[in-house]
């Protein structure tokens, strides 16, 4: 700040409060630097400020006094101040729950500006490294993965395209520059780079090495469906591959028997295993799917492949899965091979991945089948490429029967969507509009139901 250096001293700042959120002048000093710029948006920020630095000490008269000069601007300060979250929320009152979400909450932020903050000395280091050596390709790619986390996307596509030009036949730095231009919006050379992309892929996965572009871009990316299978294709047969040289014995796989169970049939056990049993939106999606299991049918069987990490949100929505079903398992703490034999042990006939690929899957579990019937659902679209599951549930929008050649395992096509949700139970519906969209009836129906309120045909 001595040094007029104002923008560096705010950042600092920043991440003193956010550090050590009790120390008033850290507080008051922010304040200073903030509202010196004379901005509605800093004068609001301000305020916050000095205000936590009075809550902190009650004699700071410096501070009420700033508060007074700041609302003195006029026009440019709202009379209204809306609440802006600096950390400083008081915690008085508040139940455990909403502590612990605040907590969690101050715990990320911190995080957050640290890194930050390291990422910008990474940035001024690199900078002095490529002064003297303008061709030092891996301080360039440290450099452009930088800008990348820094959501400098621009700068990062520079980086990757003046590295690509040096090492033209390389693979995973042509990767690294399409996926800046695909966060970055930068259209230059947009459907050349995803033809080569392709291309690159697909070569690689047919000389048996792994593909530079991972299973998730590969979904969301322009590119053929088949491109995604080789990528999938490759990683789950190295998954199957690695988990058949363990040469564990097979586990015993049964249909539900009869004998003993009074009723017309004896329940289905059916079981979910995911890393997503939080408050992500398979977590909330399957909330309600899971509820709407018949007992009497069905036994629903939940593997949590995340451990509770104990904040508010994701406590909150594990809770109540766990209360919905049949059976939840922690299986965070399990190896791939305790984990299948729990769920064959289980009597599991029907188990479901919500992963795919997605962060957090435990693909070995798959691979060690513990269920006689395996499916890809919810969380994947496109195929997995394991050779251990058996179907893929989607509809013939999401995966166009078409495509069939593209997908390891048989699609199984369910009418209307395959994506459940627990909108119905969580919206009330109102609009007629609503009431057509949603409608259950037959195509036929359907259609002429969205026509009467101007929606296209199904």
């Amino acid at each position: 700040k001595g040094l007029g250096r104002d923008e560096e001293a705010v950042k600092m700042l920043a991440t003193a409060v956010l550090l050590m959120p009790n120390v008033t002048v850290a507080w008051y000093e922010l304040g200073l630097l903030m509202g010196a710029e004379g901005s509605a948006r800093n004068a609001i920020q301000a305020d916050r400020c000095f205000r936590a630095a009075h809550r902190l000490d009650a004699t700071h008269t410096d501070a009420v006094g700033k508060r007074r000069e700041l609302r003195q601007l006029g026009g440019k300060f709202p009379e209204v101040v809306p609440y802006v979250d600096l950390g400083d929320k008081d915690m008085r009152g508040l139940s455990d729950e909403e502590r612990m979400a605040v907590e969690h909450q101050s715990r990320y932020k911190r995080r957050l500006y640290e890194k930050y903050f390291s990422m910008e000395s990474s940035v001024k280091r690199l900078k002095q490294v490529l002064l003297g050596d303008g061709g030092n390709s891996a301080a360039l790619m440290a450099m452009g993965g930088l800008y990348t986390e820094l959501q400098e996307h621009e700068k990062a596509a520079d980086v990757y395209r003046r590295v690509a030009e040096m090492s033209p036949n390389d693979g995973a730095v042509f990767v690294k520059l399409v996926e800046s231009q695909v966060k970055g919006c930068v259209f230059e050379g947009w459907e050349a780079n995803f033809e080569r992309l392709a291309a690159i892929v697909l070569s690689q996965a047919a000389s048996g090495v792994e593909p530079s572009l991972g299973p998730i871009p590969s979904t969301v990316y322009p590119l053929p469906p088949r491109v995604a299978l080789a990528i999938c294709r490759f990683r789950g047969e190295g998954v199957h591959a690695a988990t058949q040289a363990l040469k564990h014995p097979p586990l015993p796989l049964s249909w539900p028997s009869h004998k003993g169970w009074t009723g017309a049939a004896p329940p289905l056990h059916i079981g979910y295993v995911t890393s997503h049993f939080t408050s992500s939106s398979i977590g909330r999606e399957m909330l309600f799917l899971i509820a709407s299991h018949d007992p009497s049918k069905y036994r629903v069987h939940c593997y949590a492949l995340n451990s509770d990490d104990g904040s508010w949100l994701q406590h909150t929505w594990r809770a109540e899965i766990a209360k919905v079903c049949h059976k939840f398992v922690d299986a965070s703490g399990m190896s791939d091979r305790a984990a299948a034999e729990a769920i064959n042990r289980d009597g599991v006939s029907a188990l479901f991945d919500l992963n795919g690929w997605s962060g957090g899957h435990r693909q070995g579990i798959l691979c060690d089948r513990p269920s006689p019937v395996q499916i890809n659902y919810k969380n994947w679209v496109a195929s997995s490429g394991i050779p251990s599951l058996h179907f893929n549930v989607g509809d013939k929008v999401s995966t166009p029967p078409e495509f069939q050649r593209d997908f390891t395992e048989g699609m199984v096509l369910v009418p209307n969507s395959y994506f459940i949700s627990g909108h119905k139970y969580q919206y009330r519906v109102d609009n007629p509009i609503q009431a057509a969209a949603m409608s259950t009836g037959s195509e036929k129906a359907r259609g002429a139901a969205r026509g009467g309120h101007g929606l296209p045909p199904l």
